[in-house]
């Protein structure tokens, strides 16, 4: 590093650090308060079920994403939908895992992220029922069924 981009970088870290304890002499909450955080109130075991399918929902969605744009690659559009909803569901999922195994939103709170993981999970598994040749495909609808089941099981 240069002796000029070395002063540079330096001034800059010293205009951080000042704007920071700036910022910090502004907060007025206290830190010894301790924040309530409480469990959904959810079986830990179905809430285990739901994560362990919802990852797996995660798992083959990213291949059947893939497998998705192989194909419109050769030219087969009718996979755009697939991967669109697939997008979705992987995203879905991967927030639901997380949910699922943190435990700390309110019971209503999850559960309506539950039901809204589950509806896409239906349009997946509807979307991939109809290229259910590719095995991708197959195994992502699977995936998505048995995370449905697993969503309804806690919520039921």
């Amino acid at each position: 590093m240069k002796r000029r981009e070395f002063v540079k970088a330096s001034t800059l870290s010293v205009a951080a650090m000042a704007a920071g304890q700036a910022i910090a002499k502004d907060h007025d909450h206290k830190h010894g308060k301790k924040m309530s955080i409480e469990a959904s109130g959810f079986s830990k075991k179905k809430l285990a079920k739901v994560s362990e399918t919802a990852q797996e929902c995660v798992s083959t969605g990213e291949l059947c994403i893939s497998h998705c744009i192989s194909e419109l690659a050769k030219g087969n559009t009718m996979m755009a939908a697939c991967q669109a909803i697939v997008m979705n569901t992987v995203a879905v999922c991967e927030g639901l895992a997380t949910l699922a195994n943190v435990d700390t939103l309110p019971k209503a709170e999850f559960a309506a992220y539950v039901k809204s993981c589950s509806a896409i999970c239906k349009l997946c598994a509807d979307e991939c029922e109809k290229h259910k040749k590719h095995k991708e495909c197959k195994a992502c609808m699977k995936a998505c069924l048995d995370c449905i089941k697993a969503c309804d099981a806690l919520l039921a």
